[in-house]
């Protein structure tokens, strides 16, 4: 099992079966939507929406056979799922959202898939805040995995959501250029019955490395976009992204339930100082790291043993047997892990 996060159109990423953010009736529009149905054969997906799906509730998944998407890349199904449009938060819709990932990853491992790919759902007609909505995708895709063997594709397209990404998971595999995002997105506005044609598509152009630094200095001197710290959530989400260990791994590792991890990737808990600890060396963070996941987890360090714990932290030791005889030696609780 894995998780990957891909820049690329859904339609190209070869995988059992893929996700479609739908609409609530039998029909399609503009954007992720329209280009599968476009991909897989409208007149058969369409048909077989009304005919096996009729209209859909909030949160709810339900399938279609994949029809040209198969030939193309062997994909076998298509996986339709509706969420809420975003008021403020107060209506239940990251809940909704939520259940759009479950309820379609539940569906796809019953039909036997091995792997899916979704789009960051909730970011386009649904208008989620883009920093939620990937929280709510990795959070789900990661809880998933973590009781199911399956490998989730995550797809990244359009510069402001890849670039939202990379704040939370950095490692992304890009097979796309901003040129072809462009080009891309002017194809969406084809005349269809579904879509209103834009009078005017200004012409695009990748702007230079010296104008994005340029741009970047600028907005720093007025105070613009200042950086954000990062959430419990969202380091957890940076730290094993860069390691080589699955997430069952991190949690057996630091002796720790999967259903307390779960809700820690959830962001429904924060951890304990001592599973802070735990975690920290599981996931072998430098001192810098450690201080700044403490922070985050509202956790001092102000005692002797988390000096003693740092202190092995800056050497990068991370030998459990060796810190634990530390620990002993001078009558402090021992870290309470696996090898």
């Amino acid at each position: 099992m894995s998780l990957k996060v891909i820049r690329d159109s859904i339609i190209n990423i070869k995988s059992d079966a893929i996700i479609n953010p739908a609409c609530r009736t039998p029909e399609y529009k503009n954007g992720v939507d329209r280009l599968i149905y476009e991909t897989a054969g409208k007149e058969k997906l369409l048909a077989a929406r009304q005919l096996d799906i009729g209209v859909m509730s909030p949160g709810e998944a339900k399938k279609t056979l994949a029809y040209n998407l198969k030939d193309r890349l062997g994909t076998r199904f298509i996986i339709h799922t509706f969420s809420t449009t975003w008021k403020d938060g107060s209506t239940g819709e990251k809940q909704t959202l939520a259940d759009c990932y479950l309820k379609s990853f539940s569906l796809a491992y019953r039909l036997g898939c091995t792997s899916i790919a979704t789009p960051i759902l909730g970011t386009g007609t649904f208008s989620y805040p883009r920093k939620i909505a990937i929280q709510i995708a990795l959070s789900e895709a990661i809880a998933f995995l973590l009781d199911h063997d399956m490998d989730i594709i995550l797809v990244v397209y359009d510069e402001e959501t890849t670039k939202e990404m990379k704040k939370i998971f950095p490692n992304i595999e890009e097979h796309v250029g901003y040129q072809d995002v462009v080009e891309s997105s002017q194809k969406l506005y084809l005349k269809d019955e579904h879509l209103i044609v834009p009078q005017y598509m200004p012409e695009f152009r990748e702007p230079s490395k010296e104008e994005v630094e340029l741009n970047e200095a600028m907005q720093a001197q007025r105070g613009e976009y200042p950086e954000e710290e990062k959430t419990v959530q969202e380091q957890l989400f940076a730290y094993m992204n860069r390691t080589n260990l699955e997430s069952s791994d991190i949690y057996s590792v630091a002796n720790i339930s999967r259903k307390t991890f779960s809700g820690w990737l959830n962001g429904k808990k924060i951890p304990q100082k001592e599973n802070v600890w735990k975690l920290i060396f599981a996931l072998r963070l430098n001192q810098y790291e450690a201080t700044s996941f403490m922070n985050s987890c509202k956790c001092d360090m102000e005692e002797m043993r988390d000096k003693i714990l740092l202190d092995f932290l800056k050497e990068n030791i991370y030998n459990i047997k060796k810190i634990n005889k530390k620990l002993e030696e001078n009558n402090m609780k021992i870290l309470e892990m696996n090898e």
